[in-house]
């Protein structure tokens, strides 16, 4: 009697092999169908786990701020703020430029009905650098108006990041980073 074929973690194996397929081929080129053929399933397989390729680029994404939030917490950020913001910024960089397609992806506002899940997501990745920022705040070394100071550190960050990925700025070695962190720096200060 032949037993019935059994995958493992599919939805697994289809986000890996995703992962590899967007970074060497790009979003475009990714198919469902194509995965489970990679995976060794049956077309209509990875849809248990992944309805629609909309589906599988949210999980993607979701996978992204998981993985950087890793990185993140890895770093233990601490004060003072112009160093451990200089730390991120040369990881958020490393971690972008090994994975530029998800960075844009992840950056994307494609997933509108998934908004909130996205953005609880990417603020769970940067909560080490927000209590760095909190703790600046409260001892009076940047502004203190928080939502000035996130959008500010964020929109700068998300900027060299998409310049990053696209390719536009190249790789951000510590003098950049200094550098980006000095103009940071200097918006926040108080005045």
């Amino acid at each position: 009697m032949r037993r019935p074929y059994h995958h493992g973690d599919l939805r697994e194996s289809i986000l890996a092999a995703a992962m590899v397929k967007i970074e060497t081929d790009g979003l475009v080129a990714l198919s469902l169908r194509d995965l489970a053929r990679e995976c060794g399933v049956s077309p209509s397989a990875p849809q248990k786990h992944f309805a629609t390729k909309q589906d599988l680029m949210k999980a993607l994404a979701l996978r992204g701020y998981a993985e950087l939030g890793v990185v993140m917490a890895d770093l233990k950020l601490a004060l003072p703020v112009d160093r451990a913001l200089t730390k991120f910024c040369k990881a958020y960089c490393a971690y972008v430029a090994e994975h530029p397609v998800l960075a844009q992806l992840m950056q994307s506002r494609q997933f509108d009905d998934d908004v909130e899940m996205l953005d609880g997501a990417a603020r769970q990745a940067f909560a080490p650098l927000e209590e760095v920022l909190d703790l600046a705040r409260a001892r009076g070394e940047i502004v203190n108006n928080r939502k000035q100071v996130d959008t500010f550190v964020h929109v700068v960050m998300r900027g060299l990041g998409a310049s990053v990925s696209s390719g536009s700025l190249g790789a951000v070695d510590d003098a950049v980073s200094r550098t980006v962190i000095r103009f940071v720096l200097n918006g926040l200060r108080p005045r």
